[in-house]
């Protein structure tokens, strides 16, 4: 049995996937010009934008917003001679930038635009995020790039133009839909990095003898931790396991990023584009629960990260959650 590949349909994409189409249907249904404020009494949702040099603005029905599990999406569109597009941005609750995507019919030739593949936060920032999930308040300030979307098929180190986009979003009444998923993670912060994992995949291949069970986190700021695994860990004693610089079972990995921003259909994985470091430490095995209906192990981890024998990075603590493979 043989679950690899160079993409990443992850798990957590496959949730997000299925959140943004909840949140196009709204988009489509209410996409209209929101420009005549005294037709609105109260304004309970506010999208602005701002695309080259014009502003835009949608209120109350023409903006879609709703949390699912530990995700915000929210969208809005705009269909007037002077502009025609849609853009939706899926955050975590801690504000942690996860995907910006933009539609822009307004232009011609290419209008699919996206944050970059794997550090979306170095072109895109989020300020001010403010989350309130007792009252379903979100307000947040946004800037920056997204990179027009190109083919898997295209030179995949082709430099694609950027389009710059600012504006803020306020949401008093974030529509609340039942979590009927669960989406893996890995957290930690230190000094110099705060890892947030927005995107998850795991892979088993019975071929290998050596660590067939992977886990891949890939945070919104460059990195990717693999946990690396010779049996599931669902199966694992609680306890806690350690690793040294040479172990090659067993053991939790750290990468970087180091290929160029670019927006693909498809998150290819090319191993030239990722700088490994050399790890030491330990993980944890908290606890094993059912959560809707999956199994999910929960632990810390402790790692020590170092850059041909210099320690660069030291992570106390840190959470993981991972699905179990059966």
């Amino acid at each position: 049995m043989v679950k690899i590949s160079n993409l990443i349909p992850s798990q957590s994409d496959s949730f997000v996937r299925g959140l943004l189409k909840i949140v196009a249907v709204f988009a489509a249904f209410f996409m209209y010009s929101c420009n005549d404020d005294d037709a609105v009494p109260a304004t309970e949702r506010l999208f602005t934008i701002q695309l080259g040099d014009k502003k835009y603005k949608g209120i109350n029905a023409s903006v879609a917003a709703i949390k699912n599990c530990e995700r915000l999406s929210i969208a809005t569109g705009y269909d007037k001679p002077d502009g025609h597009f849609s853009i939706n941005f899926d955050i975590l609750k801690n504000g942690a930038l996860h995907k910006v995507t933009l539609v822009d019919f307004t232009r011609g030739g290419d209008n699919n635009f996206e944050t970059a593949d794997f550090n979306p936060v170095a072109l895109m920032k989020i300020t001010n995020f403010k989350y309130d999930e007792a009252t379903n308040y979100v307000h947040f300030e946004y800037s920056g790039e997204l990179i027009i979307v190109r083919s898997a098929f295209d030179p995949t180190d082709k430099i694609s133009p950027r389009l710059n986009i600012q504006g803020v979003v306020t949401i008093k009444d974030l529509m609340d839909y039942e979590c009927k998923a669960f989406v893996p993670s890995v957290q930690f912060k230190i000094p110099t990095i705060t890892f947030t994992g927005t995107r998850a995949n795991a892979t088993y291949d019975a071929s290998l003898n050596t660590n067939p069970y992977i886990h891949r986190f890939y945070s919104n700021n460059g990195y990717r931790a693999i946990i690396k695994s010779k049996v599931d860990l669902w199966n694992l004693d609680k306890g806690t396991y350690t690793f040294d610089q040479n172990t090659i079972e067993n053991r939790i990995d750290l990468e970087q990023y180091t290929g160029i921003f670019r927006a693909t259909q498809l998150l290819w994985i090319r191993t030239q584009d990722w700088k490994k470091f050399q790890t030491s430490g330990s993980y944890t095995i908290k606890e094993h629960l059912m959560i809707n209906g999956l199994k999910v192990t929960k632990g810390e981890m402790n790692l020590q990260v170092y850059d041909n024998g210099v320690l660069l990075h030291s992570v106390s603590n840190g959470k993981f959650e991972v699905l179990g493979f059966n």
